[in-house]
């Protein structure tokens, strides 16, 4: 077998010692490190990876690279009756009055190269659209989603009113431009429903996904995310829609939350579940105060395909915040009140389920065929990747090596 690359000796997240070869920008040999001799490799690369921790390409589904790294146009004080999202809002719009596409590209810019070294292969990013100039940035970002193209995947969301005739008309113009998917944070507007049948619209259309903003409230009768299943249903769009934040489900009495979310499931909505965001604005104004994220283990139980997010990164959103999925995974086992033993289960919500809502499952992860996307962690287990932020020595993009910190190829052949 001819490979451009072999990596022997790493550890793959259950524990296996493992050698990963690459052709071109995919995997085509993968083998535990006991049968790595039983067939003859020619190899171009070989790297030692040393029982260094691989574990595949992770997947950043909900972020605002638009709006991030603004920390200084963070509100001041404590939130105010109007609500912490909306003091946010409110912030975040006065900012963008006074930055140039610039500095927001630059600001974009590090937060991609951020990614990057947190071993990210793939990032989906909101792009708020809600004037006619914004549509400048939408081509600033496509600029950047080209010019980063060999090092990560960045799809981008219109995230806009498509209710109102203006925003509808600013929705079809990004998409034109080369938007990836139909977005909107309904809850937010004059017509939540309209909202979303405009979505919908707009994806039956252009064949685009719809990646919306949901219900991101702590009202348990927001409507959204019971009409986004029984217009699924009805349209047949399954598989096609992700619901980002559900906030509102975690304040909706036990026996009603079961019902949602068994429409959720049938519906096929996948729920993107955003911890670090949501409970830093959720539930400020409430006393005992909530949690403020979406219900994870009784979505889960259900079946319905959960991820997890970063969201917002150091702006008035989120003061906090990095482009590091495998922080989300950790914040969410103690945030949802995961069992203390599960650890993969938080991994998979930042790899093969973020992989499913992005539609690139069928190309993702550490099976022969899928794209060579990876990263070797200078650890040997997950929980140590999770808690100790061990340095990412070698980070693999479609079969190229995008970061190396310290991590030199062995000497011959194998």
């Amino acid at each position: 077998m001819l490979l451009d690359t072999l990596i022997t000796g790493a550890r793959s997240p259950a524990g296996e010692k493992l050698s990963v070869g690459i052709v071109g920008e995919r995997i085509a040999y993968l083998s535990k490190e006991a049968d790595a001799q039983t067939i003859e490799l020619q190899v171009g690369e070989h790297i030692a990876a040393d029982d260094e921790l691989l574990l595949p390409g992770l997947i950043e589904p909900h972020s605002h690279i638009d709006k991030t790294y603004s920390v200084g146009a963070l509100p001041s004080g404590p939130a105010s009756e109007q609500g912490a999202l909306r003091d946010a809002i409110v912030a975040m719009a006065q900012h963008k009055a006074e930055r140039s596409i610039d500095d927001m590209l630059q600001r974009a810019g590090a937060a991609l190269d951020r990614a990057i070294v947190c071993g990210v292969s793939a990032l989906r990013s909101h792009v708020d659209i809600g004037e006619p100039s914004d549509l400048d940035n939408l081509r600033g970002l496509l600029d950047l989603q080209r010019a980063r193209r060999d090092s990560i995947e960045l799809k981008l969301t219109v995230l806009s009113d498509p209710g109102s005739q203006a925003g509808f008309a600013l929705s079809q113009q990004a998409l034109a431009l080369g938007a990836d998917a139909i977005g909107g944070a309904p809850a937010l507007t004059e017509n939540p429903l309209a909202g979303i049948d405009a979505c919908f619209e707009l994806a039956e259309a252009t064949g685009c996904d719809i990646d919306l903003h949901v219900d991101e409230n702590e009202n348990p009768a927001s409507p959204c995310l019971a009409y986004l299943a029984t217009e699924m249903n009805r349209r047949g769009w399954e598989g096609r829609v992700s619901a980002g934040h559900c906030c509102s489900l975690s304040f909706v009495e036990q026996e009603q939350q079961a019902k949602l979310i068994a429409e959720v499931q049938q519906a096929g909505i996948d729920v993107i579940t955003l911890p670090a965001c949501n409970l830093f604005l959720m539930g400020r104004n409430q006393y005992p105060t909530p949690r403020g994220i979406a219900p994870v283990n009784a979505l889960q139980a259900a079946g319905v395909n959960v991820c997890v997010g970063t969201d917002n990164v150091q702006d008035p959103f989120h003061p906090m915040g990095d482009y590091d999925p495998l922080a989300n995974a950790a914040l969410l086992i103690n945030s949802a009140h995961f069992g203390g033993g599960e650890i993969d289960r938080a991994l998979q919500m930042t790899a093969q389920n973020a992989a499913k809502t992005l539609g690139i499952d069928e190309d993702y992860g550490l099976q022969v065929g899928a794209y060579a996307n990876f990263s070797l962690y200078r650890c040997t287990s997950v929980l140590q990747a999770m808690t100790e932020k061990p340095t990412r020595s070698r980070v693999i993009y479609r079969g190229r090596t995008v970061l190396s910190q310290g991590h030199g190829p062995a000497a011959g052949s194998v």
